[in-house]
């Protein structure tokens, strides 16, 4: 039996476990700054982006409060601000008009991302409409994705052209040749944002390193490379901005598998919604980090050429599901 798949994707920047209320009373502060300093434009840029944020902050109350904020630091910094809130919304509209023909044609995928646009213009214009084409273009991705089996089986082998192991539930790397064949299987077509992927992967009882790769595109454009790495002298899990040959360590912890999870497979969760990624991994470790490029790309097992560990690689049971709204961590 295939695997069963649901959906995906934007890489990171600094490791982030502020909340998102944390995050946009950050970019006030810093706009007040700004403003004292006389520095208008940049203010106002830090007012923008406090004002995008918006629409994760969870507490209704506390949201209406930092909008009321926003607005009034704006009158002060951007005397054209009510001209450009004016235009900024007659654009949203344009958009909303435009996305709703093509939801009504049954093009889901690209009202979604005509409505991001407009979202970007003016939330409150486009909020519902936004929602009801993302479940709609995550209804449609479900339906055409069925199957890990279908999407991996045709899959681009990135580095070696060897053939994967696919099993009940399962897909494995061929036998691995230490320093010379990393091994990546990429999915047949990207997935979206807002998803939830989760798998379990053994390395067994001795060294060795496996991950995952998100938002590839070519190997000349940065992508998400969570790793898991057994080694002598210890155990981590890592997050890395990875462009070709290039790896920047974006957050690692301390990991250490137990002895059922080195044989049977350590439990793995990317969840990805829009600039925040948060990792599980096992019981107990926890990453969180905020992208600032797109991780719409697609997706799949990696396995570095430099692993001791020369097995296969099992990767099992991995599934990719939509998620809601919600900043990493806020459960949903």
């Amino acid at each position: 039996m295939a695997v069963r798949v649901q959906i995906l994707a934007c890489i990171l920047l600094p490791l982030c476990c502020a909340s998102q209320e944390d995050l946009v009373k950050e970019k006030l502060s810093q706009a007040k700054d700004l403003q004292q300093r006389r520095e208008l434009e940049a203010a106002a840029r830090e007012l923008r982006a406090a004002h995008r944020g918006l629409a994760a902050v969870e507490d209704r109350k506390v949201r209406d409060a930092q909008a009321a904020e926003i607005v009034a630091l704006f009158r002060k910094v951007d005397l054209r601000y009510t001209e450009r809130s004016k235009a900024e919304i007659a654009a949203a509209r344009a958009l909303l008009a435009v996305a709703r023909n093509y939801m009504n044609a049954g093009w889901h995928h690209t009202a979604f991302e005509i409505l991001e646009a407009a979202d970007r213009l003016d939330h409150e214009t486009v909020a519902g409409d936004l929602e009801k084409a993302r479940a709609a273009a995550a209804r449609k991705e479900q339906d055409d994705l069925s199957f890990a089996g279908e999407i991996f089986s045709k899959g681009n082998r990135l580095y070696d052209e060897r053939d994967w192991t696919f099993g009940p539930g399962s897909l494995s790397t061929p036998p691995l040749l230490h320093g010379e064949n990393t091994q990546c299987l990429l999915a047949t077509r990207p997935l979206t944002d807002h998803v939830r992927i989760s798998f379990e992967m053994a390395i067994g009882e001795c060294e060795g390193k496996a991950g995952f790769l998100v938002g590839f595109h070519s190997l000349d454009e940065p992508c998400l490379l969570f790793e898991l790495r057994q080694e002598s002298f210890g155990n981590e899990v890592y997050l890395f901005a990875m462009r070709g040959l290039e790896f920047e360590v974006l957050a690692r912890r301390s990991y250490t598998p137990t002895p059922e999870e080195r044989k049977e497979g350590v439990k793995v969760s990317l969840e990805i919604r829009r600039h925040q990624v948060r990792v599980q991994c096992g019981a107990c470790t926890d990453l969180v980090a905020e992208s600032s490029f797109d991780l719409s790309g697609t997706f799949g097992p990696f396995v570095s050429g430099d692993s001791p560990f020369t097995d296969p690689v099992t990767y099992k049971n991995l599934e990719v599901e939509p998620l809601g709204d919600k900043s990493p961590g806020d459960g949903g």
